[in-house]
């Protein structure tokens, strides 16, 4: 290897560094996952919404996702579940589907 191939290796390395760190151009996670629930109930105009739903419409309405944007979905629909923002029901195949928790009027 060249003397100026491993300069131009540690360029590209630095700016993938850079760009990891960024901050999100798009809102937290909880937000986007609340507003995708909402939006699907909506347009499919059932209660239950599943996870695979709700990252599809993430991905399609924001941009600039990290690589672990399904995980990130998971966790936080877990973290809504857990506040009571976000209720959850089990199917058979072990899936879930999940529906907003309606404010007590």
């Amino acid at each position: 290897m060249e003397q100026g191939e491993g300069c131009s290796s540690i360029k590209r390395l630095r700016e993938l560094i850079a760009r990891s760190k960024q901050t999100p151009d798009h809102p937290p996670y909880s937000e986007m996952i609340l507003k995708a629930i909402e939006s699907l109930n909506n347009e499919e105009g059932g209660d239950l919404i599943n996870i695979g739903s709700i990252s599809s419409y993430i991905k399609s309405e924001f941009h600039d996702l990290p690589w672990a944007h399904e995980s990130l979905v998971a966790h936080h629909l877990g973290k809504l579940i857990q506040r009571g923002q976000v209720l959850t029901s089990a199917s058979s195949s072990g899936s879930g589907a999940y529906q907003l928790l309606k404010p007590k009027t």
